[in-house]
């Protein structure tokens, strides 16, 4: 809520408080506390500031959490629209004065960027008990926000288009470099929250690692595939036949077949030691130095329930962390495929050390300019 600036005279000023005290309606603090109380809300009349991506994203998060958070502490949610890079801009921006927002969402790599830089909360399970219920590989980076999803990166396909062309559906990363798929497939610019991991991904394959991205960067320059910054690119590029087949994220893929469009996604074999599927985590953390602790707890709280997982599920299309919402959902058929509800199968998926990762970042981005540079 912006200020209003203060140009009233002090005659008028002093007008009004005497009308509002001859009205009985001036009231006092602990009036209005009494009101919170006897209402059950005692958060009522206060502002939540919680940061997160905007868009379709956002709209499900306030349908989900934000609106039953209203509804049960009388608190009012000011949304932050913006990207995980944003947000830490932010935070270091105003870091040892009052932060920009109390909680935030951000991908676990940059949360792993911004817990090393004294910008958030540590959280225990006396505080927010729904911490119990969650894998364990959604703690990515100790007492620090966990995962309340996680996204799978993995190959997205047009089946009818393999089918018509005689290219057999993909099961792992080296599925992409076949002849028939020369300037159909796509991958994620390094620039996106899914392009380290797909370039991980392809040195592994190729004999790599995390810790020797070279053979990725070979035979990507040898694959020549359009790079793509944003998910809404990807879904043009599909929907107009510019490409048959992308490594891309679930949730998006899952909603352009609900549009009717024949894709597919497939979680790939990475390499030779057991490795199926991609993952990354989206976390919900507390900002170092708010004001609003206790309420912040309960936005986790709510973030992190089962309920909230069953429901952005449905609606977004990315599978919780929480293991009661994984196993409910596991029940139906569709969502037993859809996503991952065996902490096995969890523990089996590609995932990046996000501190070494951020060590790198700047020599990737110069190896990745020289590689793909046209």
């Amino acid at each position: 809520m912006k200020r209003i600036r203060q140009t009233t005279s002090w005659l008028v000023v002093g007008l009004v408080v005497s009308l509002l005290a001859a009205s009985g309606c001036a009231g006092n603090s602990a009036g209005s506390q009494g009101n919170k109380e006897a209402s059950g809300k005692p958060y009522a009349g206060q502002v939540l500031r919680v940061a997160m991506w905007g868009g379709g994203w956002q709209a499900a998060q306030k349908e989900v959490v934000g609106k039953s958070f209203e509804e049960a502490t009388g608190a009012k949610v000011e949304y932050v629209s913006g990207n995980p890079r944003d947000h830490i801009a932010k935070m270091l921006a105003a870091k040892g004065q009052e932060p920009p927002f109390d909680v935030v969402q951000l991908d676990d790599a940059t949360e792993e960027l911004a817990a090393s830089q004294g910008l958030l909360a540590k959280m225990s399970e006396k505080d927010i008990p729904e911490l119990k219920e969650l894998f364990k590989e959604a703690f990515m980076n100790g007492e620090y926000g966990p995962g309340f999803v996680f996204t799978q990166i993995g190959i997205a396909y047009n089946a009818e288009r393999f089918q018509q062309n005689g290219v057999p559906a993909p099961r792992r990363v080296s599925d992409l470099w076949n002849p028939k798929l020369k300037s159909k497939v796509a991958v994620p610019g390094l620039g996106t929250v899914m392009g380290p991991i797909a370039l991980t991904a392809t040195a592994i394959e190729f004999g790599g690692s995390q810790a020797d991205i070279a053979p990725g960067l070979a035979k990507l320059k040898e694959l020549n595939p359009i790079v793509y910054t944003d998910s809404a690119q990807v879904e043009t590029m599909f929907t107009n036949n510019e490409i048959w087949a992308a490594l891309w994220i679930d949730g998006r893929t899952y909603s352009l077949a609900a549009k009717n469009y024949p894709i597919k996604f497939v979680r790939p074999i990475v390499g030779n030691k057991g490795l199926v599927g991609l993952s990354s985590f989206d976390t919900v953390s507390i900002v170092q130095g708010t004001k609003k602790t206790a309420l912040a707890d309960l936005w986790v709280r709510r973030q992190l329930s089962a309920e909230a997982g069953v429901a952005f599920a449905k609606r977004g299309n990315y599978g919780p962390t929480n293991t009661k919402a994984a196993a409910e959902l596991a029940k139906d058929p569709k969502y037993k495929e859809q996503f991952i509800s065996d902490p096995k199968d969890l523990s089996k998926t590609l995932r990046l050390d996000n501190h070494e990762l951020n060590q790198e970042i700047a020599a990737w981005f110069e190896k990745w300019g020289k590689a793909l540079a046209k």
